[in-house]
C-alpha cells in the first residue's frame, strides 16, 4: 500500500490540497485507498472531491455517498461542490 500524508484544514479549505490528493489517488497503485481522518469530514470531503471530479459522479449522488462516510460539514460540502464546478478534469 503506498503512503501519501497530505494535510487538509477543514477550516481553511485549500483547493491546491484537494489538487494534490487527487494526483495521489489517481497516481498507478494508489487504490484500493484508505483515507482517514479523526472524524470523517475531511476525509469525505476528498473523497467527494475525486467522485465528482475524477468518476464525474453528479452532487446529489456524490451526497447521499459521503454523508454515512462522514461529510457533515455543510461548509465542506459547500467547497467540495464548488470545488468540483471549478476544477475539471
Amino acid at each position: 500500500m503506498k503512503f501519501f500524508h497530505i494535510p487538509f484544514n477543514g477550516q481553511t479549505p485549500d483547493a491546491a490540497v484537494v489538487d494534490r490528493f487527487l494526483d495521489a489517488i489517481t497516481s498507478p497503485g494508489a487504490q484500493p485507498a484508505f483515507i482517514h481522518c479523526q472524524a470523517g469530514n475531511r476525509a469525505a470531503t476528498m473523497w467527494a472531491a475525486k467522485r465528482l471530479v475524477i468518476d464525474h459522479w453528479d452532487a446529489e449522488r456524490t451526497m447521499t455517498e459521503a454523508g454515512p462516510l462522514g461529510l457533515t460539514s455543510p461548509r465542506l460540502r459547500d467547497f467540495v461542490i464548488e470545488y468540483a464546478r471549478t476544477h475539471k478534469r
